[in-house]
């Protein structure tokens, strides 16, 4: 469970399309470590025809083929079964126009469309959905940041308290979003992965003490805990944004189609957690079980949270001196 969150892969793999002369083209994949093995050679137009199987490298993949006389046209796709959650595609044309679009994962198969690739720019709505979905798979898989909203469930004591944590949590993360993805704001990315694993280590020691009736600051004001937190995973949602490298002109569009993801992914976790708690306690008092899930399970759920977030700590700090 501890190695999907040593780093914040977004999911997103670069992609350069190249037009070349005499309707030959080009797809230049720039990959992340780990990603070679999930890249397989397109599935084309029936007039297009695959001139080189993939030649793995280090940093590229490059896959050439030609589309006979008539070219690609807009009506065409190209299908790809990557098991990426989205590719961000740089098409360069041959009358030297060029064009950026973010393509989803659509089940098993992403499907890049030559009339959005060609087009100057998406319109505002589509590229606010496709960042609002990128932002929503992204907090779903980061495993660290729902690992700390479910330490805030335990720590909390009411619904009043949850919602001041959880809204405490969602604006302080949006400001350090934000202010690192518009440049204002620059930290290492090792260190803030290793306090943002440490944050969780350090609610979930909080947990433990109010459950053996030692509670102090953290439990009388939560929301305080969270908000202060919220800045340092801010700044991991920020780094896993800035993968993308958003042209100038869509960062606001990404910026806030991104944060309203994350947060519909936050909301929708939280509402999974409580329903789970909620059949729990049906289910063990419909079998006359004297269960409390609230109060029988936060010991073990801090323990085992403090646990698995200790060896992120340790990873992620020893990657601080060693620089990987």
């Amino acid at each position: 469970m501890a190695m999907p969150a040593f780093g914040h892969d977004i999911g997103v793999t670069e992609v350069e399309f190249l037009e070349l002369p005499d309707h030959n083209y080009q797809l230049v994949i720039i990959t992340q470590g780990g990603v070679d093995d999930v890249i397989s050679s397109p599935i084309l137009p029936k007039k297009c025809n695959l001139k080189n199987s993939k030649n793995k490298l280090k940093v590229t993949s490059e896959i050439k083929f030609n589309c006979g006389d008539e070219g690609l046209t807009a009506g065409d796709s190209i299908i790809l079964t990557w098991n990426r959650d989205a590719l961000l595609i740089h098409a360069k044309w041959l009358d030297n126009t060029e064009t950026r679009t973010l393509f989803l994962r659509e089940g098993d198969i992403i499907t890049v469309s030559l009339s959005d690739l060609a087009a100057a720019s998406a319109s505002i709505p589509t590229l606010a959905t496709r960042y609002a979905a990128l932002g929503f798979q992204h907090i779903l898989e980061g495993i660290d940041h729902l690992f700390f909203v479910l330490g805030i469930m335990l720590l909390v004591t009411s619904a009043n308290a949850l919602l001041k944590a959880i809204t405490a949590f969602t604006v302080a993360h949006s400001i350090t979003l934000a202010l690192s993805f518009m440049g204002l704001l620059a930290l290492p990315s090792a260190p803030v992965e290793a306090s943002i694993a440490f944050s969780i280590v350090i609610l979930a020691y909080e947990v433990i003490r109010a459950a053996k009736g030692q509670a102090g600051f953290t439990v009388r004001f939560p929301w305080v805990v969270a908000g202060g937190f919220g800045l340092l995973h801010g700044l991991g949602f920020a780094g896993a944004l800035m993968q993308l490298g958003v042209p100038s002109g869509e960062v606001p569009i990404a910026l806030l189609g991104f944060n309203i993801g994350v947060e519909f992914g936050q909301i929708a976790f939280v509402v999974f957690v409580l329903l789970a708690i909620h059949f729990v306690n049906l289910v063990s008092h419909k079998m006359n079980v004297a269960l409390s899930i609230e109060q029988s399970g936060k010991l073990p759920a801090a323990y085992a949270l403090g646990c698995i977030a200790t060896y992120w700590s340790l990873t992620r700090g020893a990657a601080i001196f060693i620089g990987t």
